[in-house]
């Protein structure tokens, strides 16, 4: 989870989201992104700025940058997944990860705990 959280948080600050999205389960971008909308229109000016933004990342600027502080409180779940708290130099988050394969995906996150800012 460490690791995962690390190259999240690099990837964050690369303004990667492509590879920000590759460490999340596909049930968290579902709950994301998957979901349906209040109206059936599409803002295609809002989706052409998204898509925009997967192709180019752009870096956060150095005062908006994540540092991982620690990973903390770990707890396995009976169905495996395993909850933690991740402290980054804005707060605390709690997130919630799945094995899949070597390694381990966010299933879910939540904002921070402590206020400041979200973390990816």
């Amino acid at each position: 989870m460490t690791a995962t959280g690390r190259e999240l948080l690099a990837c964050a600050n690369a303004g990667d989201l492509a590879r920000v999205f590759a460490l999340y389960s596909d049930y968290y971008l579902f709950t994301l992104w998957g979901g349906g909308t209040e109206s059936s229109e599409v803002d295609s000016e809002e989706m052409e700025e998204g898509l925009a933004r997967l192709a180019n990342p752009m870096p956060l600027a150095e005062e908006k940058r994540f540092a991982l502080v620690a990973v903390h409180d770990v707890r396995v779940l009976p169905d495996g997944r395993v909850i933690v708290i991740v402290r980054n130099n804005f707060g605390s988050s709690l997130a919630l990860y799945v094995k899949s394969g070597d390694r381990y995906l966010v299933d879910w996150a939540s904002g921070l705990l402590d206020g400041g800012t979200p973390t990816p």
